[in-house]
């Protein structure tokens, strides 16, 4: 199962995060980090390209999100195994 992070434009997730999606399937059932606000269209976007799952980060409005994001990412690795 491939894992694939894609970020948010505005409220909804980049083309390109999107692509990697579409091509993922051939590799089985991908999961999405998806990074950006919350919304039933990003999210029902991600299902339509694919995402059998989603795990979602919300980003802090009030700082730099590299470092909370890396260690939630951490976190669901050590949690998921991919």
């Amino acid at each position: 199962m491939p894992w694939v992070y894609i970020e948010a434009a505005g409220d909804a997730p980049v083309a390109v995060g999107l692509e990697v999606l579409t091509k993922a399937r051939a590799l089985g059932d991908p999961t999405v980090v998806y990074v950006g606000p919350a919304s039933e269209s990003a999210f029902a976007t991600l299902g339509e390209f694919g995402a059998s799952k989603v795990f979602h980060i919300e980003p802090p409005a009030d700082a730099l999100a590299a470092a909370q994001v890396a260690a939630t990412l951490e976190g669901l690795i050590d949690a998921h195994s991919p």
